[in-house]
């Protein structure tokens, strides 16, 4: 039997044209995006959700609310200047829009009407609650703002 050995390639080295520190830490930041948004509604901060707290999920917003935003920007801003450079500030710009202006529209007009009509619920119909959130403005945001508990 022959037996494939594999050298180990050091941590900072890049795998593929991937730097593989980078993807490992946009791994951690993504599951530290999931936890804190799991444990949300369980603590005193996410009012407006479960009514039991617990101290571990307080601790776990807590602390991701200290860094976990600005790595994640940090992390995406490491690829900007490549991106530009390889596509122009119009194409790059473009594609941007595309990207995350089309589903932010979406959740706009879609998800969040959806998501918020469980609070007026006993007030009146799906589209009555759905038209008044798009003409009235603004939209109720943050704990306890608009909402009747």
């Amino acid at each position: 039997m022959h037996e494939r050995v594999t050298p180990a390639l050091p941590q900072a080295e890049a795998t593929g044209g991937r730097i593989v520190a980078l993807d490992r830490a946009r791994t951690f930041i993504t599951l530290s995006v999931v936890l804190y948004h799991s444990a949300i509604n369980y603590t005193y901060f996410g009012q407006g959700g479960d009514r039991m707290h617990w101290l571990g999920f307080e601790l776990v917003a807590l602390f991701n609310d200290s860094y976990f935003m600005s790595c994640m920007f940090f992390i995406s801003g490491l690829f900007v200047p490549a991106s530009l450079a390889r596509r122009g500030p119009p194409d790059y710009l473009g594609g941007r829009a595309l990207r995350l202006g089309v589903p932010y529209i979406a959740s706009i007009f879609v998800i969040m009407p959806i998501a918020y009509y469980r609070y007026y619920v006993a007030e009146d119909h799906f589209f009555t609650v759905w038209w008044r959130m798009i003409s009235e403005g603004p939209w109720p945001s943050g704990c306890c703002s608009g909402f009747r508990w």
